[in-house]
């Protein structure tokens, strides 16, 4: 009789167990199905923005402003097909482009090519020139520009004419970069920011400014920037 008891306990815990077991690993496989979903819906979609010349433009230094750029802000680059300069966008009196003028221009060019159908479509658009730019500021209606972005918005340009003041190659390199990377910042969202040597400080016209700023910004524009 004893023996007998054994066995059906023995029988019991089996049966525990065994259905113990089918559970956890019904179990796992569904939070492996959850966590998959969970990855699925957080996943983020991928940046483009679009790296493009307005007329003739050095293409050493387009190819450090794409892998800069990339670096920086964790996006994908890609290079677009020169355009030539709009006589539209041209001030005649100042020998300058209006900056707000090519902003436009650069978004209609996108437009056009997203009702085409044509390859390469961008999220942002980098307009790149040699030719001096400018826009209104206080009294000024031709206020000259190192570079100019919408804030939040899909374009911005940057003009290398004035970031050439005293400076060797190297130097233009790391100006334009600071300009590229300040004015993209814009474009995101970030306004200009008070924090000594950030690159989102306002350059207030002086390419000293541009000088003393780190190729960084704070950790409050940080924040703002991953919201």
């Amino acid at each position: 009789m004893k023996q007998s008891l054994q066995k059906i306990f023995l029988l019991l815990m089996s049966f525990v167990l065994l259905f113990n077991c089918s559970y956890a690993a019904r179990n796992n496989v569904d939070c492996k199905k959850s966590q998959t979903v969970n990855n699925t819906q957080t996943e983020k979609k991928e940046v483009v923005i679009g790296v493009l010349p307005l007329g003739d433009f050095n293409q050493n230094l387009i190819t450090v402003i794409k892998a800069q750029i990339t670096i920086f802000y964790d996006v994908k680059v890609v290079v677009l097909p020169m355009l030539a300069l709009p006589q539209t966008s041209y001030l005649k009196s100042r020998d300058r482009y209006v900056a707000d003028s090519l902003l436009d221009f650069i978004l209609l060019q996108q437009a056009l090519k997203e009702k085409n159908n044509t390859p390469n479509h961008c999220d942002y658009i980098v307009g790149l020139t040699e030719k001096d730019i400018c826009t209104s500021h206080n009294n000024s209606s031709s206020w000259g520009v190192f570079g100019l972005g919408f804030m939040p918005g899909k374009a911005c340009v940057i003009s290398t004419l004035r970031l050439k003041k005293n400076a060797n190659y190297d130097l233009l390199t790391i100006r334009l970069i600071k300009v590229v990377l300040h004015e993209l910042g814009h474009n995101f969202g970030l306004d200009h920011c008070k924090t000594p040597g950030c690159m989102m400080r306002d350059a207030e016209g002086t390419i000293k400014s541009v000088d003393n700023e780190k190729m960084d910004i704070c950790k409050v524009c940080k924040g703002k920037l991953n919201k």
